[in-house]
């Protein structure tokens, strides 16, 4: 395998590095016999022709040795073994306003944060991506056992995220399968944090899909069944357009067929326990992953490259510096 095939480009100074070696020779080899004088002629002759042949063909393979490593050639392999548990989670957060609602607090959506924190560093063995979704969804964060950008992202977890209004669960849910790897042995999970409620879509065809890739969605339930106003900043709330409130609440039905299609369960933002019990979760399904534990990775050989370029350098300056006896 070549990595950067363009690097054999650098070949071509091989030409005139081996034109100047040849006039340098030419030159050097006039200039010594003529102070050498005729009676030595041939003695020093013959020693220089083979001190530059040695040095001139050190010189080259120097370069050749050069441009091998720049190209990045590789060739077989060793194993490796998998630093994580077998188990990929994706996690998909609902960052509409509705997860502004305080009925859980200090608000579903710094509860969610909360819990993702504790989950993350309890787990630092798996393989954690974020996606938030409102009306559209993104991947925010992708497949990483780097804590501090897992902490980092849930700490900015809002509806400023993104500009697209609404909801839709169902493109979160289809971006938190997309994202993981085709071919990929892993067991594979979702966990989806949102109140159930849905402006747009099916979450339950996006759930369908999901169980027929074998991916279990585990739903929590953010919010509760009185649910909440929805505030906007300096004690002012979502209204209609009569002027009241708008109350969001809890549909948990919704999540409840989503998990229940799908193979998962429905858990509950508010249940104190809630972070143990994904830690549960996410153990379950890292026992049952039938993974293997080493991967092979293709041996990148630029080393043994460098190594003979510094010889060959070497051995140029052990010929031209080092005086041979009986010499001068």
């Amino acid at each position: 395998m070549i990595a950067n095939p363009s690097g054999f480009w650098y070949l071509v100074l091989l030409a005139p590095l081996a034109l100047l070696l040849f006039l340098r020779y030419r030159e050097g080899r006039r200039d010594l016999i003529r102070l050498a004088g005729s009676w030595r002629a041939g003695e020093v002759g013959n020693v220089f022709v083979v001190k530059w042949f040695f040095s001139g063909l050190a010189i080259i393979l120097f370069t050749v040795f050069t441009v091998l490593a720049i190209t990045g050639i590789s060739w077989g392999q060793y194993p490796v073994s998998t630093n994580y548990a077998g188990t990929d989670v994706s996690i998909a957060v609902d960052i509409s306003r509705s997860m502004l609602a305080q009925d859980l607090f200090p608000s579903r959506i710094k509860r969610v944060s909360s819990v993702l924190r504790e989950v993350v560093n309890a787990n630092t063995g798996i393989r954690f991506d974020v996606v938030v979704f409102k009306g559209t969804a993104v991947e925010v964060l992708p497949a990483t056992q780097d804590t501090e950008a897992m902490t980092s992202v849930a700490d900015v977890l809002g509806p400023t995220m993104l500009t697209t209004p609404g909801t839709n669960i169902e493109q979160g849910l289809r971006t938190a399968v997309a994202s993981f790897p085709a071919q990929d042995p892993n067991r594979h999970i979702v966990l989806l944090f949102s109140d159930g409620g849905s402006l747009s879509g099916d979450p339950l065809k996006a759930a369908r899909e999901a169980a027929a890739q074998h991916i279990p969605i585990y739903a929590v339930a953010c919010g509760t069944a009185s649910g909440g106003p929805i505030p906007i900043g300096n004690g002012q709330y979502v209204e209609d357009s009569a002027g009241n409130r708008v109350i969001t609440k809890l549909d948990l039905a919704t999540l409840q067929s989503v998990a229940g299609i799908s193979g998962g369960e429905v858990l509950k933002l508010s249940d104190p326990l809630l972070a143990r019990k994904i830690d549960s979760i996410i153990g379950r399904h890292a026992a049952s992953g039938s993974v293997g534990s080493y991967r092979f990775e293709i041996k990148e050989q630029y080393r043994v490259f460098v190594v003979s370029a510094l010889l060959c350098l070497c051995v140029f300056l052990a010929v031209r510096i080092i005086r041979w006896k009986g010499i001068v």
